[in-house]
């Protein structure tokens, strides 16, 4: 392959990584009850329906704040995306200390990621999220020990 091609395919899956980030945070931020967008593993973690939880005397209140905590947490998710891509473009991950930094990063936010939906949610569908995110670093480190640089 040649190398601007090999660099295209260690830029493009941390590229979609940060976009993916980005969009899941929105998600998040912009729904109008962001905690039924994982309604099936919420539910079973807390072993109750939202429709009893919020229908008990005294929460009331209790989707405003769940908004507020899923806002919250939608914007960490979208900033965390905005950071991976911008530095992708700012560093065009060009050479192999630029390129570790990201994995090492990335990896680690990635294995907690793991912890947690293991430990709290592990019937939800945004752990196939967290393995397509690490197949995606997969694909650009395998690729990134072709580079010369």
């Amino acid at each position: 392959m040649t190398e601007p091609t090999l660099k295209w395919l260690v830029s493009l899956p941390i590229m979609g990584i940060g976009l993916g980030s980005m969009a899941l945070g929105l998600s998040w931020i912009l729904s109008a009850e962001p905690w039924m967008l994982d309604q099936a593993a919420n539910e079973i973690l807390l072993q109750t329906s939202f429709e009893v939880l919020l229908a008990i005397p005294g929460n009331e209140n209790m989707g405003v704040y769940l908004n507020g905590v899923y806002g919250f947490f939608g914007l960490w998710v979208f900033s965390v995306g905005l950071l991976i891509v911008t530095y992708v473009f700012a560093t065009g991950m060009d050479t192999a200390r630029v390129r570790n930094y990201i994995y090492i990063a990335l990896l680690l936010i990635l294995a907690f990621t793991y912890i947690m939906q293991l430990t709290y949610t592990p019937s939800s569908y945004f752990l196939w999220v967290s393995h397509g995110f690490l197949v995606s670093i997969g694909i650009s480190y395998l690729t990134s020990r072709y580079l010369k640089a």
